[in-house]
């Protein structure tokens, strides 16, 4: 085995690569084990060439309105970006979705293209994230799955704890912390921690959260449509929105509870048949909605982003013509 192989094969051996794509093997083994497999996958077929078209078409608005989101929180820093670089940066990252934490690729990238600060540029992509969370509480706190009365509470005690943490965030209270680790080997790391805690106080505020919040409602939006649709391709016809909304909103609320530890896949399927079966499907038929979304939704945004990506990789080759967009603090 030459060296490059070699190279591979240890950093697929790393046990943050090599755990979490065991336990999403062990997910979805676990998911198919207690449902049919070949009618799950007999109900996939049956996904028509309409219906792809249309959720390619739902899955370019969601990139669009996303980008745009990326787009407008990266202003709030300060952050100037041309069109090339955030596409490029943004295509990259939603690829890498699936990865834990693999949507702070495109912080990343922009750093490498542009030369804007990882850490900087971070607090947009968290923030997105944290809209994104505050989305899928507002639905399930308004939707809730059925039988399932420790749901809410949990969701109140959540909202709590994540209204305490913007509060300490907002606050500089961490500054002298900051301070004495500037003064030892911690330098690099409270630079950083400078930086994005500086770069999550210019976000924590309505008039950046509210907008945030429409377009994260707006894109999430259509995700719950290509759900709906795969759906009635695979046999459930009487799916509705609600019902819809529900049951991909806990799973997505699960996966960014363990977004940093497991992959989207595997978590997105095992927590989903748990929502369904409270709402009365049964785990055949729920499995399939979901793989077969999960199978539509890749290959949807894999189709766009990766010409994309591919078009724009020129701008690797760019050496940024300023320092790291990154302000002192």
């Amino acid at each position: 085995m030459g060296s490059s192989g070699a190279r591979w094969w240890r950093m697929l051996l790393r046990p943050r690569v090599f755990l979490p794509v065991v336990l999403t093997a062990a997910l979805l083994a676990f998911a198919l084990g207690i449902t049919d497999a070949g009618q799950v996958m007999g109900r996939i077929r049956r996904l028509t060439p309409a219906t792809l078209l249309v959720c390619l078409g739902l899955a370019g608005g969601y990139l669009l309105v996303k980008a745009l989101q990326f787009h407008l929180l990266l202003g709030r820093l300060n952050i100037r970006v041309d069109w090339r670089a955030l596409l490029l940066a943004f295509s990259i990252g939603e690829m890498t979705l699936m990865v834990p934490s693999g949507i702070y690729v495109q912080n990343y990238v922009l750093r490498r293209v542009r030369g804007a600060g990882f850490a900087h540029s971070s607090a947009a992509t968290t923030v997105m994230l944290a809209v994104e969370a505050m989305v899928v509480v507002l639905a399930l706190l308004l939707f809730g799955v059925p039988g399932w009365y420790w749901l809410r509470p949990a969701l109140l005690a959540a909202c709590l704890g994540g209204g305490v943490l913007l509060v300490l965030v907002s606050r500089r209270s961490g500054s002298p912390l900051l301070a004495r680790m500037r003064r030892g080997r911690l330098r690099p790391l409270a630079e950083a921690l400078t930086h994005f805690l500086g770069g999550m106080r210019a976000l924590n505020r309505p008039a950046v959260l509210l907008p945030s919040l429409l377009l994260g409602v707006v894109y999430l939006g259509a995700l719950v449509g290509v759900y709906l649709l795969v759906a009635r391709d695979v046999g459930v016809g009487g799916l509705t929105f609600v019902e819809a909304s529900s049951i991909y909103g806990f799973s997505l609320a699960v996966t960014l509870v363990l977004g940093g530890v497991l992959t989207q896949l595997g978590v997105v399927e095992v927590a989903g048949l748990g929502a369904a079966h409270a709402w009365g499907y049964g785990l055949t038929e729920s499995l399939a909605m979901l793989l077969g979304f999960r199978i539509v939704w890749m290959a949807a945004i894999w189709s766009i982003c990766v010409p994309v990506a591919w078009l724009l990789r020129k701008e690797f080759q760019r050496l940024p013509g300023h320092r790291p967009d990154e302000p002192a603090h």
